[in-house]
């Protein structure tokens, strides 16, 4: 019984922590699109960047509030990218994803 106290005390810090992040991009290693969901509330319009493995801009936007969006993927060359969350010049959140075909 006091087990299952336990795992419910670690289901909701688990849950607090998933909703307080910035950013979060899934599946990983991906193939054909990614799901890059993002909560910029408490800071305002930000700069959705994409970089390749070489550290070339492969994909910009600007984002606000909490949302999501679907990218196609299919283009991209496999390999590792970087997705950040910037705010004027500084990297704000990040979050590494491999594109497999």
């Amino acid at each position: 019984m006091g087990q299952l106290k336990e795992n419910k005390k670690a289901d909701s810090y688990l849950e607090a922590n998933m909703e307080d992040r910035i950013l979060h991009a899934h599946p990983n290693p991906a193939r054909d699109y990614i799901i890059i969901k993002y909560n910029t509330k408490a800071i305002g319009l930000m700069q959705l960047q994409i970089f390749d493995a070489n550290g070339s801009l492969v994909y910009r936007k600007e984002v606000s509030g909490e949302d999501a969006l679907r990218l196609d993927t299919r283009s991209y060359k496999t390999g590792l990218y970087i997705i950040q969350l910037i705010e004027g010049k500084t990297v704000v959140s990040s979050e590494k994803v491999n594109i497999i075909h």
